[in-house]
């Protein structure tokens, strides 16, 4: 043992002179290039520093993933410090690109910006980090100059159920003019406390017709059937609205015992009354009233034509309504056959998807209790953008969840609405229409997407569906016709962000890239190079770090840190 013990410092000699020939930098001299290229990024010598790193990773012949997070970090935190608005913005949706927890400190510091597109973006990002690293931020927020950004604070701690969510929401609710309190119903349903649903009662029985009926669907929505009883009680009230909310309310949860009562309803003067009564009825097991939704389908009611869409049996009615002359019973027989899976109505779907000589959008409708919805078409939309009224980004997300849903059909049913989409050139769907396909992966898709590959006159459809194939892993090709369109195209900017939808109009929790061109096709390229997470790939965004435009770095620089973090 004493000889071993000796032999020890005799050992150390030989393997240490034995270590350090074998490696081309020793510790010290590895720790010094790394703390070069960390100084060069501080310095904001973008250029040089990644040099430096590039030589450094020659000689140890392998990516350092630990410096090249941190030189992504130091790019962001700069960007996030810098003056101009676009740069904030863009660092910031870096770092919600990265979401890691480092770069939650970045977006923490945005959520209390003084700007207001800072704050919505840094809160949509901050949803998705855990409630331990942000719920602080968020209460802060409740004390912002605008009042958007307080009310989706006030979403995002009612959803969280944190302790503070029902006294933040109340003391909100205590500031704003009365004719507000309509709109809080809903975040004390989300929360869902026992302090929560003690407020939620309470407005049900507010001397305030339109704050009861937003209680009461929130309650419904919930599933909440101990508020039966007190909407038992509003049911009698000769309030249109509330009778409406009622009567859907009574249905959805069930309460046999006021069958009486909405038997009554169903001969109400008010056709949205008499609907909501009907399906009401129909989820109490009477099927009886299909025949009076039916009528009014037929009598051009969209809510009812809407309202058949949950109804079985109703194919027939909804097939002879997309040949109608009236555009808004068309869209909306068509919408309610694709919620059918019936294949009879793809034909139809070209009108809803293709733009045409019309500038058609389309808006959501509601009826006066909130119970029943349908699409409304609006025509020469792009000029009507000042309207309040119209917003384009939510045509352009009620589009894209129809066209999720048209997944739900056949096969070859959902390419031919592809091959609609794609013949057409609906660019602002091709984005998603593409990674839809990618989901398939049956040979049929293959063939669709070399196809349009050859597109003439259609760069974007012709360079995505390349995309989608090198995706797909369907030829050595694909990947060379993408690394070259990166070497041309490299001068782009990347991010264009949609304005961010109210928290109670989304119809996904999607936040998007604006899919205009080539900007978003030139981020999901390098999104998908990141995702590869091989050296190659890896170098490749790091090249266009350093040469690409500018613009670009902030999200590249998420990109990466998601990359080789994963």
């Amino acid at each position: 043992m004493i000889s071993l013990i000796r032999s020890i410092p005799l050992i150390k000699f030989f393997i240490i002179p034995i270590f350090l020939f074998c490696n081309e930098f020793t510790f010290e001299e590895q720790s010094i290039a790394q703390r070069h290229v960390l100084f060069l990024m501080h310095a904001n010598e973008v250029e040089r520093g990644i040099e430096k790193y590039l030589s450094f990773c020659s000689e140890i012949k392998k990516p350092d993933f630990e410096t090249l997070q941190k030189m992504c970090y130091i790019l962001l935190k700069k960007g996030a410090s810098e003056p101009d608005l676009e740069s904030q913005l863009l660092s910031l949706f870096g770092a919600g690109i990265a979401l890691s927890q480092d770069s939650v400190d970045i977006i923490n510091r945005a959520a209390l910006s003084k700007d207001p597109q800072i704050q919505m973006t840094a809160l949509h990002f901050l949803a998705q980090f855990p409630e331990d690293s942000t719920s602080d931020t968020l209460v802060r927020a409740m004390g912002s100059d605008y009042l958007p950004i307080r009310m989706e604070a006030a979403f995002l701690l009612a959803e969280r159920k944190h302790p503070q969510a029902v006294g933040q929401i109340l003391a909100l609710m205590q500031k704003l003019p009365p004719f507000f309190k309509a709109y809080f119903p809903p975040l004390f349903a989300i929360n869902g406390t026992a302090e929560a649903m003690a407020e939620l009662r309470r407005m049900i029985s507010d001397h305030n017709p339109t704050v009861r009926v937003q209680a009461i669907l929130s309650g419904a929505g919930l599933g909440r059937d101990d508020l039966i009883p007190l909407i038992r009680k509003c049911a009698t009230h000769p309030h249109i609205a509330e009778q409406e909310a009622c009567a859907y309310a009574l249905g959805v949860l069930q309460d046999s015992k006021s069958i009486p009562r909405l038997q009554k309803l169903v001969k109400s003067k008010d056709a949205n009354v008499r609907l909501a009564a009907c399906k009401a009825l129909i989820y109490l097991g009477d099927n009886s009233y299909k025949r009076h939704i039916i009528e009014m389908a037929q009598h051009k009611n969209v809510f009812a034509i809407e309202a058949l869409s949950s109804i079985n049996d109703s194919e027939e009615v909804l097939y002879q309504l997309c040949q109608s002359n009236d555009i808004q019973v068309r869209v909306n027989a068509v919408i309610s056959l694709l919620k059918r899976k019936d294949s009879r109505c793809v034909p139809f779907l070209k009108e809803f998807f293709i733009k045409d000589s019309r500038d058609v959008a389309f808006q959501m409708q509601y009826s006066l209790g909130h119970c029943h919805k349908a699409l409304k078409v609006i025509f020469s939309a792009t000029q009507r953008l000042k309207d309040p009224f119209i917003d384009l980004s939510l045509s352009l997300s009620l589009k894209e969840h129809f066209l999720r849903e048209a997944l739900e059909l056949n096969q070859s049913d959902f390419l031919e609405v592809a091959k609609i989409i794609l013949y057409n050139e609906q660019n602002d769907l091709i984005p998603l229409l593409m990674n839809l396909l990618e989901n398939l992966q049956t040979t049929e898709v293959i063939t669709l997407l070399n196809t349009f590959a050859q597109k003439a006159g259609a760069p974007l459809i012709r360079d995505y569906c390349h995309l989608a194939l090198f995706r797909l892993n369907a030829g050595a090709e694909h990947e060379l016709y993408i690394r070259n369109w990166l070497k041309k195209q490299n001068h782009l900017n990347i991010i264009q962000l949609r304005p961010v939808l109210p928290w109670n109009m989304r119809i996904s929790d999607s936040y998007s890239l604006d899919p205009d061109e080539a900007s978003k096709l030139l981020m999901d390229i390098y999104l998908t190079l990141a995702s590869k997470q091989d050296e190659t790939s890896i170098y490749a965004v790091l090249d266009a770090l350093k040469k690409g435009n500018p613009k670009n770095r902030y999200a590249l620089a998420g990109l990466i840190i998601r990359a080789s973090s994963d």
